[in-house]
C-alpha cells in the first residue's frame, strides 16, 4: 500500500540474473519501477524491463547501478508533470 510509506522516492527490481526455466524470461532480463510522492501527495510510478549480460553477480551489479541511475532521470521527467 503506497499510501502507508512516509518514503518519497521508491525504486524496486526484480528479474532474472542467471539461467532461466524454459518458459520464462531470458537470462539477464531485470524489470525496474520507481515512485515519486509529489507535493501534492499523489504518487507517479515510472517502470522499465532491460535486459544485462555477464555472470549472476555482475548482471545484479548493473541493474543496482542502473535503477540508482535513473532516479535522478524520473525525479526530473516529473517536472513536465507538476
Amino acid at each position: 500500500q503506497q499510501e502507508a510509506s512516509c518514503a518519497d522516492v521508491a525504486g524496486s527490481n526484480t528479474g532474472v540474473a542467471d539461467a532461466a526455466p524454459s518458459e520464462g524470461p531470458p537470462p539477464g532480463t531485470q524489470c525496474f519501477a520507481w515512485a515519486y510522492r509529489q507535493r501534492d501527495g499523489q504518487i507517479v510510478t515510472f517502470a522499465e524491463t532491460r535486459r544485462f549480460s555477464g555472470g549472476r553477480n555482475e548482471i545484479r551489479r548493473q541493474a543496482a547501478r542502473y535503477a540508482l541511475s535513473r532516479i535522478e532521470h524520473y525525479f526530473n521527467a516529473l517536472g513536465s508533470r507538476r
